[in-house]
């Protein structure tokens, strides 16, 4: 999931942010519905890019992955009832084994098993795409990025490189994005040995 500058609401029309967050619900449904596997929690890790000053990107960064969490919650209690709902509107004789949610499993709290985390400039994922690229000189530019500790007059060293243009309009907004780490386990699992 990609966001625009200084912004931390979901656009579905920005990128491909479209196919990736009907990815996100399936892989969802896919964790959730799961035979074999129990999540535990979620990760989620917002990042911003180094535009403006580091003070307001760090509560950007913590503004997106609330936004994401808020999502992830709102389509997991979907799912829930969804799920929840097709099982009312079967008929008893219909209804094979177990029911597809157990008593324990109602009461599931899907906002306390999300975590957030935010990364308020990604200067090692810009070091690296940085490095990578084939238009910039990746390795002058880090070198003298990384002389500089204060945040705010990196980002200025940065942008004064010759390249600022080619910099906010191709590396930039690829820092602005969301990443998910799931944590599972394996259901009926005793000992993780």
């Amino acid at each position: 999931v990609v966001f625009g500058k200084g912004e931390w609401r979901i656009e579905p029309n920005l990128g491909e942010n479209a196919a990736v967050l009907e990815k996100m619900k399936r892989n969802l449904v896919e964790v959730i519905d799961n035979d074999d596997f129990q999540m535990d929690s979620i990760l989620v890790a917002a990042a911003c890019s180094p535009e403006g000053r580091y003070e307001l990107n760090e509560k950007l960064s913590g503004k997106r992955g609330e936004e994401i969490k808020r999502y992830l919650v709102g389509c997991m209690e979907y799912f829930r009832d969804s799920v929840k709902r097709s099982v009312w509107d079967m008929d008893s004789d219909e209804m094979e084994g177990d029911a597809f949610y157990k008593d324990d499993e109602d009461d599931e709290d899907f906002d306390g098993m999300i975590r957030v985390t935010g990364i308020s400039e990604d200067w090692e994922s810009l070091y690296r795409m940085v490095g990578q690229d084939s238009v910039l000189d990746g390795a002058a530019l880090v070198k003298k990025c990384t002389a500089v500790k204060d945040m705010d007059e990196r980002e200025r060293v940065l942008l004064e490189s010759g390249d600022r243009e080619y910099i906010c309009s191709e590396i930039y907004p690829k820092l602005r994005r969301v990443r998910f780490n799931f944590k599972l386990h394996r259901k009926g699992m005793i000992k993780d040995t």
